[in-house]
């Protein structure tokens, strides 16, 4: 099967498609299998494939005119003996005993045939992927189950003239994953700021409703450029819990915040994705997770000399944490990225002190059906938060030991010096949010 191919010369129900433009390139579904464009492959698809036989799973990539789908193997092997023999023929050398030849070739034929067929039912429960920066070439195989039951659910069409390296590794195109009667599906809302805010909270009350998913950890796929250069998108959609039609998925990251490269790909992957952002008061939220470290991290130095530059005395814009807390810049920069209505804010003391107000604020945010009441919250006194009060079973829930820990005490010295420092931050981000209640601003 060697030379070039024709339209003419192809097997029964197949079609060539020759990708040229990879600009106006289709996609090619095949029994629920996406293969994504490739400029230099000429792909080979079944126009009708059988709807009882996994056989019908046949990609083709044409290469110098050479066809080599798995079931055509023999047919190959067939090809290959008569080409060498007619080779030979030609060279004067001819086959005395024919037979002798056949004998020793039918048995290599059955074995090649049955070899065939048993890769055939070998199961395909992961996908397999080959992503390059210029090259977009990634096969979607099914998980566990039958390939006929196997639909696509979504695409996400990346942009061409995206900048980002990182960007250009993830796949132009993805699909939702399917469990049984269930889809994993790319998130719907992503909690994408800020640490110690709040964003715990939100994601366990909104886990509450029962037309909300979300996964058990965070995923960072966004700030994590080796999972995005070697899993890719569909990896990180194989990541969410599967979901009905009618639910949403909501993903929670928050380190996403102050790594901007995230909005540029969320943005570039599903540019419908709605964003929660938690605020907090920022000298609270550097003390939160300054806390948070010191329990981690032995070797920390105390708060003072932490946050304090040696050298100059001043507020050290060094340190990670401390410009997390300049909200203005981060903010200013997602929402030049998303759309304003696409972006729901919560101030973190509102959600502390007024759970059922500020949920039932995001129901409306995220289209979600009424459902929180008031006794789905109660007031823990010990612990100085409300919890959760599961509606169906009666049993309570509240969040970790760390949440609501006690705080250190910070001098007057340094608490004037974060003030200053935080001020012009605070001025420029009231002017980017506009009309907001927060009593910080």
């Amino acid at each position: 099967m060697g030379g070039s191919l024709n339209r003419h010369q192809l097997p029964p129900n197949y079609r060539l498609t020759n990708h040229r433009n990879d600009d106006h390139c289709p996609e090619h579904q095949l029994r629920g299998i996406f293969i994504p464009c490739d400029p230099r492959i000429l792909t080979l698809t079944m126009a009708k494939p059988s709807s009882n036989s996994r056989q019908s799973y046949t990609s083709l990539s044409l290469r110098n005119g050479l066809v080599a789908p798995r079931w055509s193997t023999p047919l190959v092997c067939c090809s290959v003996i008569s080409s060498v023999l007619n080779y030979l023929r030609n060279l004067g050398i001819y086959v005395a005993k024919k037979s002798t030849w056949t004998a020793l070739f039918i048995p290599v034929l059955l074995f090649v045939l049955l070899l065939t067929l048993f890769t055939d039912f070998i199961p395909f429960n992961r996908a397999s992927y080959s992503v390059g920066v210029q090259k977009h070439s990634r096969e979607w195989l099914p998980p566990q189950g039958s390939i006929q039951n196997y639909r696509p659910q979504m695409n996400f069409t990346l942009p061409l003239n995206v900048n980002s390296d990182a960007l250009r590794n993830v796949s132009r195109n993805t699909t939702s994953l399917q469990q049984g009667h269930y889809l994993k599906r790319f998130p719907s809302c992503i909690i994408f700021g800020v640490s110690k805010c709040g964003t715990k909270a939100v994601i366990e009350y909104l886990k509450l409703h029962p037309d909300v998913v979300a996964p058990k950890a965070e995923i960072n796929y966004f700030n994590n450029e080796t999972l995005q250069h070697q899993h890719g998108l569909g990896w990180y959609i194989q990541q969410m819990p599967p979901s009905l039609s009618h639910q949403i998925t909501v993903e929670k990251s928050p380190d996403y915040f102050q790594n901007h490269q995230c909005a540029d790909l969320i943005r570039a992957a599903a540019p419908s994705t709605k964003l929660i952002l938690l605020l907090r008061e920022p000298i609270e939220r550097l003390v939160s997770e300054y806390m948070q470290l010191s329990e981690k991290s032995l070797s920390l130095p105390d708060f003072e000399k932490w946050v304090i530059g040696q050298d100059t005395g001043d507020v050290d814009q060094k340190v990670p944490s401390v410009m997390v807390s300049a909200y203005a810049d981060h903010v200013s920069y997602w929402l030049r990225v998303f759309p304003r209505e696409q972006v729901h804010i919560i101030e973190s003391q509102s959600l502390r002190d007024y759970p059922l107000h500020e949920m039932r604020r995001l129901e409306t945010f995220l289209h979600l059906q009424p459902f929180y009441q008031p006794e789905d919250f109660y007031f823990n006194s010990t612990r100085g938060f409300y919890c959760m009060r599961m509606r169906y079973t009666g049993k309570t829930k509240c969040l970790g030991k760390s949440k609501g820990r006690e705080h250190i005490t910070v001098s007057d010295t340094i608490m004037d010096k974060l003030v200053r420092f935080y001020q012009p931050y605070n001025q420029k981000l009231k002017q980017i949010l506009g009309a907001v209640d927060f009593p910080w601003l």
